[in-house]
């Protein structure tokens, strides 16, 4: 797709889950910060989606998050 040289890619995969619809209770920012927290502690694994944050991203905003998290991890690569 062009967000990438091949020559920076080594592997990947993309998981496709079924509807998920979280359901926002009390506290659930905490609960957040941790699973954030953790995903951020891993090297090359990136959270781009809104839902579980419930913040409102259309198909534009979800691709804008991935672009950028492409372009991040290719100029920590780079660096």
């Amino acid at each position: 797709m062009g967000f990438s040289k091949i020559k920076y890619f080594e592997k990947g995969f993309t998981k496709v889950f079924p509807c998920i619809n979280p359901i926002m209770t009390l506290g659930y920012e905490q609960e957040l910060a941790k699973t954030n927290s953790a995903i951020h502690q891993m090297q090359n694994i990136y959270s781009v989606g809104g839902a579980a944050e419930f913040s409102y991203g259309d198909m534009q905003v979800m691709f804008a998050k991935a672009k950028d998290t492409v372009e991040l991890s290719v100029l920590a690569i780079i660096k």
